[in-house]
Order: structure tokens, then sequence, then C-alpha cells
């Protein structure tokens, strides 16, 4: 049950890195007027969650790790 929950993290972490770098670089694709003025808070937030993204899925990785090296011992 644990194991399903980690790997549910590290799915649910790379469909927020996928999608919301799409949505980042797209508005970094925009007129470079805009990039600043118009997009800066919508880039702002895709970028958190791409932060939070890559953290669900280093911290899924790291506990499924854990998972398998205590049930080794």
């Amino acid at each position: 049950m644990r194991k399903a929950l980690f790997l549910l993290m590290i799915i649910v972490g790379t469909i927020l890195i996928v999608v919301y770098t799409y949505v980042f670089t797209g508005f970094a694709a925009s007129n470079p007027l805009f990039r600043w003025t118009i997009f800066v808070e919508p880039m702002i937030f895709s970028a958190l969650l791409i932060l939070i993204g890559i953290l669900l899925v280093v911290l899924g990785i790291v506990f499924i790790k854990q998972l398998k090296r205590n049930t080794l011992h």
C-alpha cells in the first residue's frame, strides 16, 4: 500500500513537471514585451508547480528506496 502511494507521488510529480514545463515554455516564447508584465504571475505559478513536481518525484524515489531497504533487513 505504501509503495503504491509513493509510486502515485512519482506519477503526479512527473505529470506536473511535463505539463507545467510546457506551460512555462509557452509563456516564455510569447511576446517579449508581455513576458514580464502580463505573464509574470502565471510563469511564477507554473515554475512553482514544476518545483513541486520535482520534489514529489525525488521524495517518492527516496521513500521507495527506504522502503526497499527496510524490507530487506
